[in-house]
């Protein structure tokens, strides 16, 4: 009887309300990808009101599409809980591993949309100079003549071991994934080291840990103003995206090494490794980190530690934070590069202070503010979803008060790390990603802390149900970015495929190539002109070993029906 047992639970090792549960997720994840929803329910709109839902105003078909999608999660949601409710997550590994898989496969509409990037603007320049020169050289002449960003030469480099168009593909979809894995990792320290709630056993912090690492490296790309510049675009990733990835890890190994009672040296070095990369990347995550480990600091000498000779590591910390973003702000670089700009100056007074910095802080700030109102819907649905994680966990007073400080940090490294800004009172889109990540880190820690005043005993496991939603409405957010931007990415990719072609087809035939310009996905910078001298024309002249080449017509106007 018992090897009958054994047998069947080894050939059926889930019961058949776990295995719909699967196929349903399953189904829904890949349901997107092969026809839109609405089309389904055409014909019953053209019964009831004799004209076809297509034709529709958009915002009409918008309205109706998110009824839609409401309905369906509501559904799903009373499906899943009635075929779950026998289902113990924290001790079936089906279910488990189900879960981690769906937070994997939930941001795949953001890593399809990256399968269109391609080099472009400042990406020939950047590749084009580490093929000229050695890595030290590169970095030496970067850090003399143009910025103290250190960190982006190496990194380049690095991309620049594989096939350009590989590593343009692949770095918003590593972006993710380090996101993901960084974040994943830090809340599973928190929640272990300072929620007094959550159940004996490991696997429910780690579950929990997974889906907040998921939705969080979402939020990044989902509310950024400029996803595409910031970083989906090769150089904006390699400035921005980079620098979130490698602070998050720099925190991620620093709270390691101060819980942990192996290998926390080589913790430590991995920590400080991340820092000065993150501090190298630009000023506004230097900045913002400097702000976070002076925070750190305060809160290790005045508050007590089970670990008391790991202090030093946060003050080393410190040290390097400031170390390295001075080395970072002080370059000659970075003088060249201000000379730019007519507001620039390196005067220092209270008058310069009070009348420049602080007034264009808060301004920057304020405009920060409205760019995260443009995205409310999203902003509010993730933080609705951290709301929801928070219930599950419990904090006592002292905890409270750390949380509270921790949030007050995060809201003021986004008004400082403006700083660079202030003066000229203006930053780019793609620049926002930084302070927009510190501060929707202060919301989402608020939205867990308010989210544990509703915790019960009763309230406290981890369902199956609850996870699997939550990584559904993550998915339906990722696919509705993916269904805003495809078209888009489609053209820009197309274009930029068939100019390629024409500089290939012309190459060692003249000395002046006649290309076209595509239609970039942000509007923040130039694409190739019809001046040789413009420096998006030397850059690719220099990539494609031209002479010269100008832009004469926009590529969507030369592409016929074939080159589709």
């Amino acid at each position: 009887m018992k090897t009958q047992t054994s047998i069947k639970k080894l050939l059926f090792p889930i019961d058949y309300h776990e295995l719909i549960a699967a196929i349903m997720v399953a189904i829904l994840m890949v349901y997107p990808y092969l026809k839109p929803s609405l089309m389904y329910l055409d014909p019953l709109f053209i019964l009831i009101s004799g004209h076809s839902f297509s034709g529709r105003d958009e915002s009409i078909q918008r309205f109706v599409s998110w009824i839609f999608l409401i309905l369906i999660i509501i559904m799903l949601y009373a499906i899943l809980l009635f075929i779950s409710r026998n289902v113990t997550i924290t001790k079936n590994r089906f279910s488990q591993l189900l879960v981690f898989i769906a937070a994997l496969v939930s941001p795949l509409p953001l890593y399809s949309l990256s399968f269109h990037m391609r080099p472009i603007l400042d990406d020939f320049n950047n590749i084009t100079a580490i093929r000229d020169y050695s890595l030290i050289d590169a970095m030496i002449k970067n850090y003399s003549s143009w910025s103290g960003r250190f960190s982006n030469v190496p990194v380049t480099w690095a991309a620049n071991l594989f096939p350009i168009r590989i590593s343009v593909i692949g770095f918003p979809i590593l972006i993710h994934l380090m996101a993901m894995a960084g974040i994943s990792v830090l809340f599973f320290i928190f929640i272990r080291s300072f929620s007094t709630g959550i159940p004996s056993d490991k696997n429910s912090p780690r579950l929990l840990s997974i889906l907040a690492g998921c939705c969080f490296a979402s939020s990044i790309f989902l509310i950024t103003p400029s996803a595409f510049s910031s970083l989906y675009w090769f150089s904006g990733g390699v400035v921005y995206g980079f620098g979130i990835v490698m602070a998050i890890f720099s925190f991620m190994f620093l709270f390691l090494s101060m819980t942990q009672n192996r290998h926390s040296c080589l913790l430590f070095i991995l920590s400080l490794t991340g820092l000065i990369a993150a501090c190298g990347s630009n000023e506004l995550t230097a900045i913002s980190l400097c702000v976070l480990s002076l925070s750190t600091l305060i809160y290790v000498l005045f508050f007590p530690m089970e670990k008391k000779s790991r202090k030093k590591y946060v003050i080393i910390f410190f040290i390097i934070s400031i170390t390295a973003t001075l080395v970072s702000l002080i370059s000659p670089g970075n003088r060249i590069r201000a000379s730019y700009f007519p507001e620039g100056s390196t005067q220092i007074s209270l008058t310069w202070v009070f009348g420049k910095i602080i007034p264009g802080m808060t301004n920057l700030f304020i405009l920060m503010i409205k760019k995260i109102f443009e995205k409310s819907e999203i902003f509010l649905i993730f933080t609705f979803l951290f709301l929801f994680m928070g219930s599950k966990l419990c904090f006592d007073k002292k905890q409270k008060r750390l949380a509270i400080w921790a949030i007050l940090t995060f809201i003021i490294a986004a008004y400082f790390c403006f700083l660079p800004n202030s003066m000229i009172q203006w930053i780019p889109d793609r620049a926002m990603v930084i302070p927009i990540s510190c501060f929707q880190t202060a919301v989402f820690l608020l939205a867990i802390l308010t989210g544990s005043l509703t915790h019960s005993q009763k309230n406290q496991h981890f369902s199956f149900t609850n996870l699997v939603f939550i990584l559904l409405v993550t998915s339906f957010e990722c696919l509705a970015f993916y269904k805003e931007n495809i078209e888009s990415c489609r053209k820009f990719s197309l274009q930029s495929d068939f100019r390629e072609k024409m500089i290939l087809q012309q190459k060692n035939t003249t000395a002046v190539i006649e290309a076209c310009s595509v239609d970039l996905l942000f509007d923040e910078l130039m694409d190739l002109t019809d001046d040789p001298n413009f420096y998006v024309n030397i850059g690719m002249a220099e990539f494609y070993d031209l002479d010269r080449i100008t832009a004469m017509k926009d590529c969507s106007v030369l592409i016929g029906p074939s080159d589709k």
